[in-house]
């Protein structure tokens, strides 16, 4: 087996890139999960929705049929997170109502797989999307060299909203008082009720945000790679499994999760250990990804702990 070590810069540059549309589904998994202990998977339906309506946005070519509004790209995104906010809002509304939140939390789950299915459904029937095509990159076409690599515009916004918005999420909920009032929801609801915590409201929030990075998750991954719903659910899993690194709390531990997926499927696509194969590299990505899950389990047992008594 060849192995190419004069390719680490490009794989270290594009790795990293890379990691930034990976960290973004995880903020949203993380975000939700802390307020419900469920696994929102709802949110994975908002993120392909989202790219079915960044598509149908702003995607201006005239050979393709069908009526289009053309918006500017920046604009459809805006947009779109817009939609996809409001929609998380509307769930997060739904289940934080007394009745629905007392269910327990695998109902909860199946109820947010459900939610996930709907809306996919609804957008795929009704936008006419060609999911090989892909739209205009919201950030413009620019290019910026780093350590002789180039990189889009779009990979380069991509990784600093992650970063920043990762940064600024864990500084929020650790040092504010709805972080401190997230946490006593997600460790006894009734609990905090009795003390005052406005837990619908609180709920509907997490989920707002929550439903807008989705929204920005899905939206950047059409502009990347087109809105081809297969492919996004895949982007859900993986997401989903960089998630359970951190045991669903920690982003910050998303976002190092995130670097580890981005720099070794980037060196395993450009061939830095031999010819490109498609199985190999998933069970090798899936391997380190378990590795990982394994190892931080071992040292942050509290999370994982959480995880194996709800039997999620």
């Amino acid at each position: 087996m060849d192995v190419h070590l004069t390719l680490w810069k490009q794989v270290l540059v594009l790795g990293v890139a890379e990691a930034g549309l990976y960290a973004l589904l995880p903020i949203a998994l993380v975000l939700s999960y802390r307020v419900s202990r469920t696994i929102a998977f709802v949110h994975g339906g908002i993120a392909a929705s989202s790219a079915l309506l960044y598509w149908w946005f702003v995607f201006d070519n005239p050979i393709v049929p069908g009526y289009r509004p053309q918006l500017p790209p920046f604009l459809g995104l805006c947009v779109v997170v817009a939609i996809s906010a409001a929609m998380g809002a509307a769930y997060g509304i739904g289940v934080t109502i007394p009745k629905i939140a007392a269910l327990p939390r695998m109902t909860l789950t199946v109820v947010s797989l459900g939610a996930m299915m709907i809306a996919i459904g609804i957008f795929t029937s009704t936008l006419k999307v060609v999911p090989e095509s892909i739209p205009p990159s919201p950030f413009g076409n620019g290019r910026v060299t780093v350590f002789d690599v180039v990189l889009t515009s779009l990979r380069l916004a991509t990784l600093t909203m992650s970063v920043v918005l990762v940064i600024a999420l864990a500084a929020f909920l650790s040092m504010s008082r709805t972080g401190r009032h997230l946490k006593a929801i997600s460790d006894d609801l009734e609990a905090s009720a009795w003390c005052g915590v406005k837990v619908a409201k609180v709920g509907a929030g997490v989920h707002t945000a929550a439903g807008a990075v989705a929204g920005l998750a899905g939206a950047l991954i059409a502009a990347q790679s087109g809105p081809d719903p297969i492919n996004l659910i895949l982007f859900l899993l993986r997401g989903l499994t960089i998630a359970i690194v951190g045991g669903l709390m920690s982003l910050p531990l998303a976002l190092a999760a995130s670097l580890v997926v981005g720099i070794v499927e980037t060196a395993l696509t450009v061939g830095i250990v031999g010819p490109y194969s498609l199985g190999r590299n998933e069970f090798i990505l899936n391997a380190i990804l378990l590795v990982l899950i394994m190892s931080v389990a071992r040292l942050r047992p509290r999370e994982f702990y959480l995880l194996e008594r709800q039997s999620l």
